[in-house]
């Protein structure tokens, strides 16, 4: 703290929060995966698009002779593209449901409530966790 004009000032320390890294971790766990839980449309649309790119894309070359690098390697083109779909296909599909988190987001962090890496990697572990 600093004295200035005869009053004790704090000084800003930007790497304090309200609540330690676990704590911060294990609630935004708990209201995250409420928030998936409370938009089932989403979970359903997103596991109905990948497997629509799937049989899509699965169907392309179903009985085609993979003995030769040419036609490996087509094959792993097609892995890697279906990949690319659904990927970009999540991206979109999440759009909306980060968008309604936004405000509240930058309302907890004005008042210096989570890290943003705790809250990135939260973010992280439930999509993953809700696609297996």
């Amino acid at each position: 703290s600093r004295r200035i004009e005869g009053a004790e000032l704090e000084t800003y320390n930007s790497f304090q929060y309200t609540a330690s890294y676990t704590t911060q971790f294990i609630l935004l766990m708990k209201r995250i995966n409420l928030t998936y839980w409370r938009t089932p449309m989403y979970s359903l649309l997103r596991h109905f698009t990948n497997l629509m790119i799937a049989l899509i894309f699965g169907s392309a070359y179903p009985q085609y002779e993979y003995s030769t690098y040419v036609a490996a390697s087509s094959r792993a083109a097609v892995i890697y593209i279906t990949a690319l779909f659904c990927g970009v296909m999540a991206m979109l599909l999440i759009q909306p449901i980060l968008g309604a988190e936004r405000p509240a987001f930058y309302r907890e962090q004005q008042s210096r409530m989570y890290a943003v890496w705790v809250y990135a990697s939260t973010l992280i572990l439930i999509e993953v966790s809700t696609v297996y």
